[in-house]
């Protein structure tokens, strides 16, 4: 029963990270097309703005469905304490966080030790 779930939520992940993919690409190619016809009708300024606007929005969603494939996958597959560090990091590194930085390194150190004292390596530095 256990193996079931755990393929359900593998299928999840990779159908979320599809669709994330999907999004992206297909939000490019109709804000590209549309910008296009609008440059016409509106002239060139008003049309770039709109379509800045319009691809923002596409990598915005994009980006939202990837990032939570990779929540799932992380916190089910592989919920070590580096990952979960790097999770957090990944997700709140932009100076407005939740986490507090030095935290996530110490986060981060943690981890590494104690991959080292299994005989690992010291893996990626950040």
């Amino acid at each position: 029963m256990l193996e079931a779930v755990t393929d359900e939520l593998r299928f999840l992940t990779l159908t979320l990270e599809a669709i994330g993919a999907f999004a992206l690409i297909l939000g490019f190619v109709i804000a590209t097309a549309r910008c296009v016809l609008e440059i016409s009708r509106m002239g060139a300024t008003e049309a770039i703005e709109g379509y800045r606007q319009a691809i923002g929005r596409v990598v915005l969603i994009g980006l939202e469905i990837l990032v939570a494939a990779t929540i799932i996958k992380t916190i089910t597959f592989d919920p070590t304490l580096e990952n979960m560090g790097l999770l957090a990091h990944g997700c709140y590194s932009n100076g407005d966080s939740l986490v507090d930085g030095s935290r996530n390194e110490r986060l981060l150190a943690v981890a590494k030790k104690k991959r080292l004292k299994r005989g690992g390596t010291a893996g990626p530095s950040h």
